[in-house]
């Protein structure tokens, strides 16, 4: 059976470039394949980088508004403290007691309107209890630099009673005019 055909069978040479050609193929799948990999993670990893970086601004953003905040509420506390103290002193005033000039100072410079409140519903009082300054140091600190009147400001003040100021019976009688 051997008529001069070769034992090897013609398609042997196609069979074998196509497997070649196969295996180019796989080969070229398996880098395209590896390259999109290398891609979509280069992708993923820039994407997680620009979130850092997102995330990080946020945090910077917070914590600058936490810091405001802060300082706002200092602010307001010492407002309150403030205010708190003008409270004080317009209550001493108010029920006829002496109160250091330093604080009747403080009063009118802070809460003008509570002063002349305070002046205005004043009680007399026959024995009038003499208070220590309700402020700090921090509080005359300020005030004393400036004005320089820090040996004044220590005395107390007594103000003159209601009736002392009182208008006369006859200039405060106001017509009224009914129509």
């Amino acid at each position: 059976m051997t008529s001069g055909i070769n034992n090897t069978p013609f398609f042997t040479p196609v069979f074998k470039s196509q497997s070649q050609r196969a295996k180019e193929d796989a080969a070229r799948a398996a880098e395209e394949k590896a390259a999109r990999e290398a891609e979509k993670k280069a992708q993923e990893e820039e994407k997680r980088k620009q979130e850092l970086q997102e995330r990080q601004n946020e945090l910077s953003f917070l914590e600058e508004q936490l810091k405001n905040a802060k300082e706002q509420g200092e602010a307001v506390e010492d407002s309150f403290e403030a205010f708190g103290k003008c409270l004080t002193i317009a209550q001493r005033i108010t029920r006829g007691d002496k109160v250091p000039l330093k604080d009747m100072k403080y009063l009118m410079e802070h809460e003008p309107d509570l002063y002349k409140q305070a002046i205005m519903l004043r009680q007399p009082n026959d024995k009038p209890k003499e208070y220590d300054s309700v402020l700090d140091e921090d509080d005359t600190e300020n005030k004393t630099g400036e004005s320089g009147e820090a040996a004044s400001s220590d005395s107390t003040a007594e103000i003159p009673s209601p009736a002392a100021e009182a208008v006369p019976a006859e200039a405060a009688s106001v017509e009224v005019s009914v129509e």
